[in-house]
């Protein structure tokens, strides 16, 4: 069987981008005093907001990382002369 390099990278970039989403989400959040923001958003805008900057992320990360993988495959099973 095939070893399918681009499905594994696409996977790994997956991980990769929710474990620095769930990190930045952490760091992001305000300790002690926050600055009083006054936003002019619906709370449902927010909400889709945040869904397509996730979803953007975790796609664009598995794309990425699926190129890198079909690239490295490319390069790995190369024929030798």
């Amino acid at each position: 069987m095939k070893k399918r390099y681009w499905l594994r990278g696409g996977i790994t970039g997956l991980v990769i981008s929710i474990i620095f989403l769930i990190y930045f989400n952490l760091i992001s959040q305000c300790i002690g005093d926050c600055p009083d923001f006054k936003l002019d958003f619906k709370f449902q805008d927010i909400w889709i907001a945040l869904a397509v900057m996730y979803g953007g992320t975790t796609v664009g990360s598995f794309i990425g990382g699926s190129i890198i993988g079909w690239l490295y495959g490319k390069i790995k099973n190369r024929k030798k002369p």
